[in-house]
């Protein structure tokens, strides 16, 4: 994890970029579950897009609401 002094920086992008490249040779898409606006945007940047969460958490814990997003490996920038 990159310190917050590197978050929308180049390197971050660069590195995230390497990251992803780098699963998609042994996958044809990527699940990523996130539950702030931040990390939404920059899956959105990559080529993400959203997708149902397939999975319903439980009334109590309700207030964790999970967004899933998904890239496919066509799709990657």
């Amino acid at each position: 994890m990159l310190g917050k002094g590197y978050w929308g920086k180049q390197f971050y992008a660069e590195s995230k970029t390497l990251m992803i490249g780098h699963a998609l040779t042994s996958a044809d898409r990527l699940l990523f579950w996130v539950n702030n606006k931040r990390s939404q945007r920059a899956l959105e940047k990559f080529g993400a897009q959203q997708r149902p969460n397939p999975y319903k958490r439980a009334e109590a814990d309700s207030k964790a609401s999970h967004m899933v997003f998904q890239i496919h490996k066509n799709a990657f920038i």
